[in-house]
């Protein structure tokens, strides 16, 4: 547990280590050669696919991450330009305004604008919009917490933080209720942009339903590879990889939501679970030992507390009212008293975690 004294130490003790590091050129996360640093763009997109943080080239600091963070946008724009271009110019006026099917390419011209544009405007603002940072809260004194005595310490940010924070090592900064870094968005997903995140999600989802059961359809329609060429044939693919794979992961966060966990609290959880099963007596902060979550309201109740109270919002990407801050959740409060029972129970037992 951290106090104040114990805060003001590891401030010092932090100042001495940069100052260290500085004098003999940089630490272990700096790489010193000429060579690593020209070939930072390629180490990065290593970084990128494989989720694994790289040492920092010479210059560099932490969280200044992303001086190649533009390259997956601009990967998904280049693909969203190209899907859009095969289904309008290749799909729509080629194939069905060419052999006379002028109502049948409205309805797909139509729908797909739609759907292209929310996608659009929905990734605009996940990149855009900033996941919330412990730093930006007031940390003079200790932020409220309801899974411990005390918050949680970052020595390397040098602030406190509040319950379901955790420090990016890509960013270099504490999230607020973080669910992952994602590479695709150049950034974290938080308590603040979440919500964009599962619209995004949504919209791209139902983008790939719509292009690959279109395409499909014509496809069949056509009963023939000669009407399809190369570029057509690749947009169905593309939406039939939205509608499976995205679609997949999509509803995965549509489950976190309703059940008010993110994607780190959810690894967790079915890593103790596997402890549990391999005869264990392992704890995790926020779940009881019989698996309950004290910040599971119910599904309506954990719906809104990501999603905001304004039903026409929910699936469009402009501003509302957010109803939690990263620092105060809704809570269970059953769940919680057994929470607070099997911890105070914990304290008392030798050896307890």
């Amino acid at each position: 547990m951290q106090t104040t004294d114990d805060a003001e130490r590891h401030r010092i003790t932090t100042r001495k280590r940069k100052n260290t590091e500085q004098a003999t050129g940089g630490g272990c996360c700096n790489s010193q050669s000429p060579i690593y640093n020209k070939l930072w763009p390629i180490i990065f997109l290593f970084s990128v696919i494989t989720d694994i943080a790289m040492p920092l080239p010479k210059g560099k600091k932490p969280g200044q991450h992303r001086d190649w963070g533009w390259l997956p946008i601009l990967f998904i724009i280049c693909l969203s330009a190209y899907v859009y271009y095969g289904y309008i110019c290749r799909i729509v006026f080629v194939l069905l305004w060419k052999f006379n099917r002028h109502t049948q390419a409205i309805v797909y011209l139509v729908f797909f604008n739609i759907f292209f544009i929310m996608f659009l405007i929905s990734y605009a603002r996940i990149v855009s919009k900033k996941p919330g940072h412990a730093k930006d809260i007031d940390n003079l004194d200790k932020p409220h917490t309801i899974l411990s005595d005390n918050p949680e310490w970052c020595d390397t940010c040098q602030v406190w933080k509040p319950d379901r924070t955790h420090h990016c090592r890509v960013c270099g900064t504490c999230v607020l209720k973080m669910d992952h870094h994602c590479p695709w968005v150049n950034g974290c997903v938080g308590v603040l942009n979440y919500r964009y995140y599962i619209q995004f999600l949504f919209y791209v989802t139902i983008l790939g339903i719509w292009i690959f059961s279109t395409t499909l359809a014509a496809f069949i329609q056509f009963n023939s590879l000669a009407t399809f060429d190369g570029i057509a044939l690749s947009v169905l693919i593309v939406g039939g990889i939205l509608t499976f794979i995205l679609g997949a992961f999509t509803m995965s966060h549509l489950w976190l939501v309703l059940h008010n966990r993110t994607t780190i609290e959810n690894v967790k959880f079915q890593n103790w679970k596997e402890d549990k099963k391999a005869g264990e007596d392992t704890f995790i902060p926020m779940f009881t030992e019989s698996g309950e979550n004290i910040f599971d309201q119910g599904m309506r109740a954990n719906w809104i507390e990501v999603m905001g109270d304004q039903k026409l919002l929910w699936f469009l990407p402009f501003h509302t009212k957010q109803t939690i801050d990263g620092v105060y959740f809704g809570l269970n409060l059953g769940t919680l008293m057994e929470y607070k029972i099997e911890v105070n129970a914990r304290k008392k037992e030798p050896n307890a975690i």
